[in-house]
């Protein structure tokens, strides 16, 4: 029989059973291959929810009150930065853009408007359109999307219910 460390592989040896403990916690708590299954689907359910907010969100074409670029990583044409826009009721941030798309929506975003959003296989793209019909349409291409409510303004409220917790004292 091999030394026991928790959580470091098998705990048994080669061509030897399972421990009674191991089948027992398996029956459990799953199989380390259904908590993975379980994990990949709860980020799927994740994404679809949060494509269908940003749908949602982009429908009523927003105007885009103001846009900010944080530098992620890299340098020169390599660089990639986080895109925030300030809409209406939410902000959105797009991350892993290419930091001179970034920089030219964040110099001009007077009287553009965010218009449609959605995937691209892993990545997420937003579609902003500029204030006039001549104005070409930006699209940016971005690692991960998240969206934050800005107050009361926002027809979905809050995104977590509020805790009603018994005060000590």
């Amino acid at each position: 029989m091999r030394t026991r460390f928790p959580g470091r592989g098998p705990q048994h040896a080669p061509g030897e059973p399972p421990s009674a403990e191991r089948e027992a916690f398996e029956c459990v708590m799953g199989s380390r291959r259904g908590w993975r299954r379980l994990a990949k689907r709860a980020a799927a359910a994740h994404e679809r929810e949060l494509a269908r907010l940003a749908r949602v969100v982009a429908a009523g074409a927003p105007p885009v009150l103001a846009a900010t670029s944080r530098p992620l990583r890299g340098q020169a044409h390599a660089a990639v930065a986080t895109l925030s826009l300030s809409l209406p009721g939410w902000e959105l941030r797009l991350s892993g853009v290419a930091a001179a798309a970034a920089t030219d929506l964040v110099a001009s975003p007077t009287g553009r408007r965010l218009t449609r959003t959605g995937r691209y296989g892993v990545f997420w793209w937003i579609e902003v359109t500029g204030p006039f019909e001549g104005d070409g349409v930006t699209v940016l291409l971005g690692s991960a999307l998240r969206l934050f409510p800005t107050g009361e303004s926002s027809s979905f409220g809050r995104l977590t219910p509020e805790l009603d917790l018994p005060v000590a004292g």
